[in-house]
């Protein structure tokens, strides 16, 4: 069973992600902040990350930090999502991957979301 996790402080996205992986059989952690998630990625190593950059901007930035500079972490998948596709905090964290991450924009869109999210599930296979 995949494991993703989802950071993201709003609530109606939650419930939104919640029932489009419904569909699947997915093993989902839900955290309100990025420091809430870091534990909970090193015990669990999941398959992907679902995160808003926007809104947790110094604790996602650090949570990517943290992340790929572990060895072990280096080819974790992350899904953002953002209301803004261009800005400088989206530009900042697609550097400090070093990869191009799939962006998803806000408002969600179910089929843009899932295609994403089938292209990074595959890929962690």
């Amino acid at each position: 069973m995949k494991k993703i996790f989802i950071i993201d402080s709003d609530k109606n996205v939650y419930a939104l992600l919640r029932a489009i992986l419904s569909s699947e059989e997915y093993e989902i952690e839900i955290a309100e902040s990025g420091y809430e998630v870091i534990d909970l990625i090193v015990d669990n190593r999941p398959d992907l990350v679902i995160i808003d950059i926007e809104t947790f901007y110094s604790e996602g930035i650090e949570l990517v930090e943290n992340l790929f500079l572990d060895v072990d972490f280096s080819n974790l998948n992350f899904l953002i999502i953002s209301p803004y596709l261009k800005s400088m905090q989206l530009d900042h964290c697609k550097g400090l991957m070093g990869q191009n991450p799939l962006v998803v924009s806000k408002p969600i869109e179910t089929n843009e979301f899932q295609e994403a999210l089938q292209s990074l599930l595959i890929k962690s296979s």
